[in-house]
């Protein structure tokens, strides 16, 4: 069997003449005025809602980029989605709630059905942002 050479310990560094040792569970950065990381530093202004620049394009065609764009935000809105039915149905487990018998033969009135529609469309235009923008800037080209 070969031997193993046993690992040199790092050095200590040596103390500077003229500055002291920080005490026993301080160190330096809790003595600093400045904070440790300029990442936990509020900021001061609001950074702003709309990237600058030009939108990446990763395939040949922009259409499969806009496609990509959309299955993406679609991937975004069905996860969510399963997550807030996976909490639903665990609640209604521990608690008894309706069945889904109850569940299939449901009847919105009015006033869900509203909400729905309102929640439904703002949906669409989630996904089909890529493409409404599109759609968008070659009206506004149109018109100039």
């Amino acid at each position: 069997m070969a031997s193993v050479k046993s690992a040199k310990k790092p050095a200590k560094p040596k103390a500077v003449a003229g500055k002291a040792k920080p005490a026993a569970g301080k160190t330096l950065a809790a003595k600093s005025k400045k904070p440790a990381s300029p990442a936990l530093v509020p900021l001061r202004t609001p950074l702003p809602r709309t990237a600058k620049g030009k939108r990446p394009q990763y395939f040949h065609d922009p259409a499969t980029d806009r496609l990509q764009s959309m299955v993406v935000a679609l991937m975004a809105e069905l996860s969510v989605t399963r997550d807030r039915l996976d909490t639903l149905e665990r609640l209604l487990e521990k608690a008894g709630g309706p069945t889904r018998k109850m569940v299939e033969s449901f009847d919105p009135t009015p006033a869900v059905e509203a909400e729905r529609s309102a929640s439904r469309n703002a949906y669409i235009g989630r996904v089909m942002r890529p493409i409404s923008r599109e759609l968008d800037a070659m009206k506004m080209a149109a018109k100039s």
